[in-house]
């Protein structure tokens, strides 16, 4: 699903109840943090696993996107097969 803004994003999660939803941080659009926190304060959304996809990501980023309902991250370039490993330990 390509999404446009933030209120999209939680919308079509809702309405496609993924295991899994992958946002990337470089698409400025989107709040993560208000993703992250909306998905897991409803009962419905709040097993929905939320990973970020980025170039760079500091320490202090992550803590604060960990703290706002957002479980893990994915560094650019990605490899297939790392990938394919973290959703399977994700879901």
């Amino acid at each position: 699903v390509w999404l446009i803004d933030d209120s999209t994003a939680i919308s079509q999660i809702e309405l496609l109840e993924p295991s899994l939803v992958i946002i990337d941080q470089e698409f400025a659009e989107i709040n993560i943090e208000k993703i992250g926190q909306t998905l897991k304060q409803f009962h419905k959304t709040k097993n929905i696993k939320v990973v970020v996809l980025s170039s760079q990501l500091t320490s202090s980023k992550w803590q604060n996107l960990s703290a706002n309902g957002v479980d893990d991250y994915l560094l650019k370039p990605l490899e297939p097969t790392y990938l394919l490993q973290k959703i399977s330990s994700l879901i």
